[in-house]
């Protein structure tokens, strides 16, 4: 059956989950989640995922799952989204996802709509989609997908870091769109 969580933290919180939504507050550190299946962020009053730290989300680490729903996502530093037997799908709201970095790693295509400084990100089986509510940075590493690469900025630019990071979509195509 279906089983959501509601966390109210101080410190730093690790959980290993079977569960299928969460919602989160850790108010200084860190938020590590390993979940078995898939994962629902939970939207709607009072329901979020926010650390004073990093948030870490993996999903499905050894059957399929994927990380999905409209719930928000923010951390004061990275946010780090895994599904390696599934996809990330956080593309409900505007700037969905806030964190100085995100690292996105998944088997299947892919979505967010972000408010980051730093993006890197892995599809090994699909396509990406990311929206950003302004500039956005391909750092530290590269965007590497194996299907179409779509990345647009409404309110800023889209550049390489420092790294001089690409982006690379296999196959298929590459569209940046900038305001």
């Amino acid at each position: 059956s279906d089983l959501n969580v509601t966390l109210l933290a101080k410190t730093s919180t690790t959980l290993y989950t079977n569960i299928t939504g969460l919602s989160a507050n850790v108010t200084a550190g860190d938020l590590t989640v390993t979940e078995t299946n898939g994962l629902t962020v939970l939207s709607g009053v009072g329901n979020l995922i926010n650390a004073a730290g990093n948030v870490t989300l993996n999903v499905g680490n050894s059957i399929p799952g994927s990380l999905t729903g409209a719930g928000t996502i923010t951390a004061s530093n990275t946010v780090t989204l895994s599904a390696p037997n599934g996809a990330v799908t956080l593309s409900s709201v505007t700037g969905q996802i806030t964190a100085s970095n995100l690292s996105i790693t998944a088997n299947a295509t892919s979505s967010a709509n972000t408010n980051v400084t730093n993006l890197t990100a892995n599809v090994a089986n699909g396509g990406l989609t990311i929206v950003e509510v302004d500039s956005i940075a391909i750092e530290p590493t590269d965007v590497l997908a194996n299907g179409a690469v779509s990345i647009t900025s409404t309110g800023g630019s889209i550049v390489s870091g420092t790294s001089n990071s690409a982006i690379n979509a296999g196959t298929g195509n590459v569209t940046l769109s900038a305001a």
